[in-house]
């Protein structure tokens, strides 16, 4: 089941999932080395880094990526911001599955690492998203890759998502 043009959109914008403004002075995470940061990320995301070389699935190409998009909500807690936020992948496609949820802690502050798995058209892809709150702000950033790609990415991923600062 494809996903429609208005829902594809909007996981382009939030996932289309390197990730740091280096490059603007910003620093919000370290991105992968040698990835490449969007000239012009889609209004509402921060940043979006490319992996340069895309992975193949029965010969369908992606590129794995890593975005961050920032959303005020100053009246939400962090736990009422992941019930109720329609910037996590799961509530953006079909038939979503959540392999896990997890709480831990970056610099000190509540942090929620969820992990999922879903179709894309007829591409099994995998993300892992970091949730944390700063000044009223609550930052979501997305690493994805191809499913059966995703034991290549998950160190440089893990180690780009617990850089966050901001």
């Amino acid at each position: 089941m494809g996903l429609g043009l208005g829902l594809y959109h909007r996981l382009a914008v939030l996932t289309l999932v390197g990730i740091a403004l280096i490059s603007t002075g910003c620093g919000i995470i370290d991105p992968p080395k040698d990835w490449i940061e969007a000239e012009a990320p889609p209004e509402g995301v921060l940043a979006i880094f490319y992996n340069p070389e895309p992975d193949t699935y029965k010969e369908l190409e992606f590129t794995a990526k890593i975005t961050i998009v920032a959303e005020e909500a100053p009246n939400l807690t962090l736990e009422e911001y992941i019930g109720s936020s329609d910037q996590l992948v799961p509530s953006l496609v079909p038939e979503p599955r959540t392999t896990s949820t997890s709480v831990s802690e970056l610099n000190g502050q509540p942090a929620y690492f969820i992990d999922t798995t879903f179709q894309q058209g007829s591409l099994p892809l995998r993300s892992r998203q970091l949730c944390v709150e700063r000044d009223n702000k609550f930052y979501v950033i997305t690493a994805m890759a191809l499913e059966p790609h995703w034991d290549k990415y998950a160190d440089v991923f893990q180690r780009s998502l617990l850089s966050f600062s901001s």
